[in-house]
């Protein structure tokens, strides 16, 4: 029974392997570049925050967000995908793109922004932060 519980569980991680481009699509972060965002916060209102990012090459495609939240700490990504078949994509001219991101303030003290821009010549990771403080409504 343990042995059949060991291979099951060995065929569905393997099924669900996040290297497996067997559909030909290829996911990556991109570089944000630079960020919109307010310098402060009213708790309990929402903002819209623009991301500038730049693609890989032009057959990269805006796929979400990858955010990860852990107490006043908000590290943001931004995801593009491209199919492995693609062909004739350019790596220069303007490949730079913007999305937005609703952020709804939840907290009563202040937020770290952590925006992923690259990875350093060391492969560390890199980011743009923005430490935000959040007002309460009556401090307008």
């Amino acid at each position: 029974m343990k042995k059949s519980i060991i291979i099951f569980s060995i065929v569905i991680l393997q099924g669900c392997s996040v290297d497996d481009n067997s559909n030909g699509i290829i996911q990556d972060l991109a570089p944000i570049i630079s960020v919109n965002i307010p310098t402060s916060f009213i708790a309990s209102k929402s903002y819209e925050m623009g991301i500038n990012y730049e693609r890989p090459s032009s057959c990269h495609y805006f796929a979400g967000l990858d955010i990860t939240q852990k107490n006043n700490e908000v590290t943001i990504g931004v995801v593009n995908h491209s199919k492995t078949s693609s062909s004739n994509c350019s790596k220069s001219g303007d490949l730079s793109k913007t999305t937005s991101l609703k952020f709804v303030v939840e907290r009563n003290d202040f937020y770290i922004f952590r925006f992923w821009k690259g990875e350093n010549s060391l492969g560390e990771d890199e980011f743009i932060i923005k430490q935000i403080p959040v007002a309460q409504p009556d401090d307008e």
